[in-house]
């Protein structure tokens, strides 16, 4: 479920809004979107979904497998690219790389245990800001007659 973080706090930067709409909460292991659960016992009951046990490398997982095609007809050209952008790069790593990586998104280190994280911080970062950063947001303060918090 991190990977569906990745890609619903990218799409909500590129297309303005979240491709799942899922409401994400801040786990210990990371992101995680509130109504997984529910969704997935539904997917379940009605067979469109089933858990598997399988050994891997000495350890037990429970992969979700689909028992229908997926309807791509909900998603425009460009979310799905993302989605398979997405899937691509997070490819090579394991869970536990993913999950690290989760780690390092600021809305979910902001949020409090179980707390709902806002949307609005996919934009933010812990890189310091560039140079061109700095020239865009001189030029928005003179555009929008913006003071900084010292009013200077």
């Amino acid at each position: 479920m991190r990977a569906t973080f990745s890609y619903t706090t990218r799409g909500d930067t590129i297309f303005g809004n979240p491709i799942t709409g899922a409401h994400y909460q801040a786990l210990a292991q990371g992101p995680a979107p509130r109504e997984l659960l529910r969704i997935k016992n539904q997917m379940e009951s009605s067979a469109e979904i089933v858990e598997v046990e399988r050994s891997y490398f000495g350890y037990t997982q429970r992969p979700i497998v689909a028992r229908r095609e997926p309807r791509l007809d909900r998603f425009s050209a460009a979310e799905i690219a993302l989605v398979d952008d997405v899937l691509k790069r997070l490819q090579p790593l394991d869970g536990r790389d993913v999950s690290l990586l989760s780690h390092e998104f600021c809305g979910w280190e902001a949020a409090h245990a179980n707390e709902d994280i806002p949307y609005e911080t996919a934009l933010l970062t812990f890189e310091r800001p560039t140079r061109r950063d700095l020239e865009m947001a001189t030029h928005l303060n003179k555009v929008h007659g913006w003071t900084t918090a010292s009013g200077m």
